[in-house]
């Protein structure tokens, strides 16, 4: 009974990141989903099954198969609040930055949480003088599978 207990503190302890990090978005989330200049877009997973069993695209379905949910903020304008709370919460987890791009004065930034066998969150923060916009998309996908949906996505 010991040890059934001990698996179960381990079991709790390792998943607790990954819990703690999804209620923290979604805390983000709801913050800014309401602000005046502020539009939201929450797609979960029968959605995104809905989307995916319209596509003829086998390797978009398999993709999409493994994406719990997708999230997306953007305000009117530099959202200096937005763009601090999304950087404390990167830094707050083990998010690595995967590239950037800058452009006519926007700045795209990729951050992935890839979390192996388990969930892994990818997001993209975009700022520039007009418009700031997040993207977290979390499920099931490594690094090779965000650069197919970027392509795709085209």
């Amino acid at each position: 009974m010991k040890r059934f207990i001990k698996i179960l503190i381990l079991i709790a302890l390792f998943f607790f990141p990954v819990i703690s990090q999804a209620q923290s978005f979604r805390n983000i989330y709801d913050k800014f989903s309401d602000n005046p200049g502020c539009s939201s877009v929450l797609m979960e997973k029968k959605m995104i099954k809905a989307i995916a069993a319209k596509s003829n695209d086998k390797d978009l379905v398999k993709l999409l198969d493994g994406i719990e949910s997708i999230r997306i903020l953007s305000s009117v304008g530099r959202n200096d609040n937005m763009i601090a709370d999304v950087k404390k919460f990167i830094s707050s987890s083990d998010f690595k930055r995967m590239g950037e791009r800058t452009e006519d004065g926007k700045c795209d930034t990729f951050y992935l949480f890839d979390g192996g066998d388990y969930e892994s969150t990818f997001i993209m923060l975009s700022v520039s003088p007009t418009k700031t916009t997040v993207i977290r998309i979390f499920g099931y996908f490594n690094v090779k599978d965000i650069s197919k949906l970027s392509r795709i996505a085209k």
